[in-house]
């Protein structure tokens, strides 16, 4: 949808323009190039005093009213769309009866948070160990995301970006279900850190939030790495939180045998054998958050 077609009012202020130049024109080739003048001068004197102060009277008001007019429509055609907050557009969308303060503060978030994309996120695997008294696997994982504003001038903040890992109910050592051991972001080689140390994950669910600012047309490097136990036959859930070009999922297995997986998303389920010290690549392609992808580890073929 646009607000105003750029081009045409553009087009309209040029002939503006030269309206004004040609009623310029018109006006001194009247006074000076015209046989009325002195026609004027030689027969009627008074009449033509009179006729030359309203004649210049008229004129002038004309002028005025053509250069107000294309002073409007010349402001109007440098105002751009894109130009404008996000709030005004916001405004300019939904404008309806039904809108309200509020309802439009709630779209604009909404909208905010899509301007955000990945235009590449890597999720690393790597099992290390198979726990048979625990039936479950140590499993390491690293997130290598991008992100990137598509705000052309303007700031992306949000300031609740959350990170939000699910634990297996495994019957696990000390109450410790695993440990969160860095949180990044890189800004142009600047490298921010979200945590001081490795943190523990005594509850099924670990939650952090984010305070994330890109500049206009800005990129941004987001890094976490985190081990957990992922129970034998357990779902190994995985997903992105925004529109993402390019999505790569690949597991590798460090256990010192072999294991196999059941890869189960949207398009198929397959079941195969990973070799130890080998990797296999479950996932590549555009994603969204509405998107399913779950592995299953298993530590003998279960067909």
């Amino acid at each position: 949808m646009k607000l105003f077609n750029h081009k045409k009012t553009i087009e309209i202020s040029q002939y503006l323009l030269i309206g004004v130049l040609l009623f310029i024109f018109f006006v001194l080739g009247f006074y000076y190039f015209s046989g009325l003048s002195e026609y004027v001068d030689n027969h009627f004197l008074i009449a033509k005093y009179n006729f030359s102060i309203s004649f210049i009277a008229s004129a002038i008001e004309d002028l005025l009213f053509f250069i107000i007019l294309g002073a409007m429509v010349f402001f109007l055609a440098m105002r751009k769309p894109e130009d404008e907050s996000l709030e005004t557009r916001v405004g300019y969308l939904f404008n309806g009866e039904n809108a309200t303060t509020e309802s439009r503060d709630y779209t604009k978030g909404k909208i905010n948070k899509l301007a955000c994309i990945s235009p590449e996120s890597f999720i690393d695997v790597t099992v290390t160990e198979y726990l048979p008294e625990m039936k479950a696997f140590k499993v390491n994982t690293s997130w290598a995301f991008t992100l990137a504003n598509m705000y052309s001038n303007q700031e992306y903040h949000d300031p609740d970006v959350k990170i939000e890992l699910f634990n297996d109910d495994v019957d696990v050592p000390e109450n410790t279900y695993g440990q969160v051991t860095s949180i990044q972001t890189v800004h142009d080689g600047v490298v921010s850190n979200h945590i001081q140390g490795a943190e523990d994950m005594v509850e099924l669910e670990y939650s952090k939030s984010l305070d994330m600012k890109l500049p206009a047309n800005g990129k941004c490097a987001y890094i976490a790495t985190f081990w957990q136990y992922n129970l034998e036959d357990g779902e190994y859930f995985l997903s992105v939180a925004r529109y993402t070009e390019c999505f790569k999922v690949v597991f590798r297995n460090k256990t010192g045998k072999s294991i196999y997986y059941t890869n189960s998303n949207k398009h198929k389920v397959t079941r195969e054998e990973l070799l130890n010290n080998d990797s296999v690549e479950i996932f590549k392609g555009r994603a969204i958050p509405e998107d399913s992808l779950a592995v299953y580890l298993h530590p003998e073929d279960k067909k």
